[in-house]
């Protein structure tokens, strides 16, 4: 990413301003309303789980610079995701939530740009997640045949 990508990306956190929970609540609602089978993948409080997406975001966001030391963590998370029934198709039906929900809550403030730098981190994470849940999944392979 490109320093004026980042630099939207924390324009948009800043007009959101405390709404971050809120946010983070809409998020799962709009993410339910897509794709109902995902909600029976959470097994803990939505509130909770709403907190949780918000500290990872935080993070992610501060990090931006810096992705390339995210990628080990955000492989882990793949491959964690990936054992709890997240599949491919489901990265999409989640970048597609979070950017409808960021276009409501920001507004009419939401620009282009920032669409475009959302989209683009978003895939990035994307992108990560799914090497790192490939990588559990041949493992798994590789330990199957082994027995």
């Amino acid at each position: 990413m490109n320093e004026q990508e980042i630099k939207t990306i924390r324009q948009s956190l800043e007009i959101m301003g405390k709404r971050s929970q809120a946010l983070a609540l809409m998020f799962y609602n709009r993410l339910f309303r897509l794709d109902p089978s995902l909600r029976s993948m959470f097994r803990t409080e939505i509130d909770v789980q709403a907190e949780k997406l918000m500290k990872v975001l935080a993070v992610l966001i501060g990090s931006l610079e810096r992705f390339d030391t995210l990628r080990p963590t955000l492989r882990y998370m793949g491959s964690c995701h990936a054992g709890y029934g997240v599949r491919p198709e489901h990265y999409r039906t989640v970048v597609q939530a979070l950017l409808e929900t960021l276009e409501e809550v920001v507004g009419t403030r939401f620009s282009e740009a920032m669409r475009v730098a959302w989209t683009k981190v978003l895939i990035l994470v994307s992108n990560e997640m799914l090497e790192g849940a490939a990588g559990a999944a041949a493992v798994k392979a590789t330990a199957g045949t082994m027995g």
